[in-house]
């Protein structure tokens, strides 16, 4: 709780010293036992060094926060999965690097599968396999889950960085309540259709784009009920 609090604090400060502590911070696991399941208790403290890096501004923020955003942090031997963390696509869109589009744009994109009967919500996140990795203490994320407040941090920092590249990358999502492929059937993933559906419109209203109001009045009549 402390280390969350200088995470803050530091971001606050706008002191450059506090650099070097808020990368240690966001490199930082710390896996305890929590009844019968080990639980990385870092996970708040990453995003809060996360958003602190993206108000101090140094050189090698964008590098570390595109990694976290994909679930990894560097180690000595190469890169470790983490549990994934909606602060480092906030971050990027604090930061206000135009580079920040490219990591972003991966994100959305990877929660969309162009396939022939037309473009299917799945999980999002790109198979990181390739990358050289050390055991990880937390197993890598699973295409199967569902991270829908993910999705909606990297819509909204990309429309905070570039609003007229961010309309093709949400658009999509707005017909996310058609066809979901990972787990249809299971409770609660309607709901996590509507709300990304939702979000979709409020991101791309927020881009005041002149294209957008006729996908708006197409959502209005095939999107899902809680969502419109």
């Amino acid at each position: 709780r402390v280390r969350n609090e200088l995470a803050v604090a530091f971001g606050k400060l706008d002191d450059a010293r506090a650099t070097d502590a808020l990368f240690l911070g966001m490199r930082t696991v710390q896996v305890e036992q929590d009844g019968v399941a080990l639980v990385d208790m870092a996970t708040g403290l990453r995003g809060n060094c996360a958003l602190a890096l993206a108000q101090l501004r140094p050189p090698g923020a964008l590098y570390a926060l595109s990694l976290l955003l994909f679930d990894l942090i560097p180690t000595e031997s190469g890169f470790q999965w983490v549990e994934p963390t909606r602060a480092a696509a906030e971050a990027l869109g604090h930061l206000g690097d135009p580079a920040g589009m490219v990591p972003l744009a991966l994100r959305l994109a990877g929660g969309i599968a162009l396939r022939s009967d037309g473009p299917t919500a799945v999980a999002p996140g790109l198979s990181a396999s390739w990358l050289p990795t050390a055991a990880p203490a937390v197993p890598p994320p699973s295409r199967e889950q569902i991270e829908p407040d993910l999705v909606v941090a990297c819509m909204n920092a990309a429309v905070t960085l570039d609003p007229e590249q961010a309309v093709p990358l949400v658009a999509p999502y707005l017909r996310a309540c058609r066809g979901w492929e990972v787990g249809d059937d299971e409770p609660g993933h309607g709901g996590a259709r509507a709300y990304l559906c939702g979000s979709a419109a409020l991101a791309l209203a927020c881009t005041r784009r002149p294209e957008v109001l006729p996908l708006l009045r197409e959502c209005l009549e095939t999107g899902p009920d809680t969502a419109l």
